[in-house]
């Protein structure tokens, strides 16, 4: 590599890369061209991700004319009228999220290159909102699924709103945090480009494990203890006496 303020070469696949240099002696990737097999990829998840988009405004859909079908029936037994409803709304909205930033990836197959700039910027934040929103309302819906099937609790509507403002907030609070507090002129951009796409920048790997795949692989395995106690108290395995 040379010292020259724009750096270009040629890596094994021969795609072309364009970095820049960083106080730190790091650098900072601003263009990343695709490879032949990158591109065909990408473009299948695009498509897949229109497809995840068109579906699930349908059901978004779906249930906002359920609701307003049924709005005078007095049934509190009704899917649209629980409070999970609202968490499962929120859960499709974290999803209609994350195909929006994946089909963004448009503009990168139309260009042949991931490019950084405020697109690239505005991709990466959606995608990590997307993210941390997808893992916590997931934990959310499984530890709803515990207190009434398993515990036998219900909870009152307060709580609801306590919740939908609270994991929202978190959400806020994490995507928000990482650059306020861990981006430094040093390390370059916070959100930047991530290998076919833009997501957080490969210079602040540990704001990826902490906000972002901490999170992910932590609701998992608490989705997967909840939902596994609920499995094993409905095949009578597991007894609310027993733990």
């Amino acid at each position: 590599m040379t010292h020259a303020p724009y750096d270009a070469y040629n890596q094994s696949n021969n795609a072309l890369s364009v970095s820049v240099p960083l106080v730190d002696g790091t650098s900072f990737l601003i263009i990343g061209e695709y490879t032949n097999s990158q591109s065909k990829a990408v473009i299948a998840l695009v498509l897949a991700s229109c497809l995840s988009l068109v579906a699930t405004v349908g059901l978004l859909a779906a249930i906002a004319m359920s609701a307003f079908n049924t709005r005078t029936s007095k049934n509190p037994n009704m899917f649209v009228r629980n409070h999970v409803v609202f968490y499962f709304v929120s859960l499709l909205l974290s999803d209609v999220l994350q195909a929006i930033g994946s089909i963004m990836n448009s503009t990168w197959i139309r260009e042949e290159a991931v490019v950084y700039g405020s697109f690239c910027s505005a991709q990466g934040a959606i995608k990590h909102i997307a993210d941390v929103a997808i893992a916590l309302w997931s934990l959310v819906i499984a530890s709803r699924t515990f207190l009434v099937l398993f515990l036998r609790m219900e909870t009152r509507r307060y709580t609801m709103w306590i919740v939908l403002i609270g994991v929202w907030s978190f959400v806020g609070v994490i995507v928000t945090g990482g650059p306020a507090t861990a981006r430094t002129d040093r390390h370059g951009p916070y959100y930047g480009i991530a290998g076919a796409w833009c997501w957080i920048s490969a210079n602040y790997t540990f704001q990826r494990i902490a906000l972002d795949y901490m999170i992910m692989f932590i609701s998992a395995g608490l989705a997967f203890i909840l939902y596994s106690l609920v499995f094993l108290k409905s095949r009578g395995i597991v007894r609310l006496g027993a733990l």
